[in-house]
């Protein structure tokens, strides 16, 4: 089974206690409350683990690591974290870098557009933040979605 055919396995009332922490208490003190929350998502979701792993082992060309699998899970929940701030349009938590700003400041000085790479290393709802430090002019998001696709309620016959 592809974890991304899997349904969500937080509660409701779960999701929203981290969301009102959150905004109560700060990104800080809800990123120590990730630590045990990813132990036990890694302790009871095998398939997630095995996911991880696989995933993981590919990038490394090894078997990874179980503080490895650990930290995989941890980015990909300060990134769950992060949306609840971006959600709440809370953008002054962010810094922006954008890499070679005089190569674009250049460009959209022409009057020409740019392409801005960017990767899954992180969310791309804050790739959206990057509009902000353009001086928000507008900004264009693509990303590739295959595995929506695999879902087997999306399939098309």
């Amino acid at each position: 089974m592809k974890w991304t055919s899997r349904k969500e396995r937080g509660s409701e009332f779960s999701l929203k206690l981290i969301a009102w922490l959150a905004r109560l208490a700060g990104r800080a003190f809800c990123r120590i409350l990730l630590y045990p929350i990813v132990s036990y998502f890694i302790a009871t979701d095998r398939v997630a683990r095995e996911a991880s792993a696989d995933f993981l082992q590919s990038i490394f060309g090894r078997k990874p690591r179980a503080s490895e699998i650990f930290r995989h899970f941890h980015y990909f929940a300060t990134t769950l974290l992060d949306r609840v701030y971006l959600a709440n349009h809370e953008l002054g938590r962010f810094h922006i870098t954008i890499e070679n700003r005089p190569l674009v400041d250049a460009a959209l000085a022409k009057g020409k557009g740019c392409v801005l790479l960017g990767s899954h290393l992180g969310s791309f709802d804050l790739m959206a933040l990057a509009r902000h430090g353009i001086d928000d002019r507008p900004l264009n998001i693509m990303m590739r979605a295959d595995h929506w696709r695999s879902r087997p309620t999306d399939r098309r016959h």
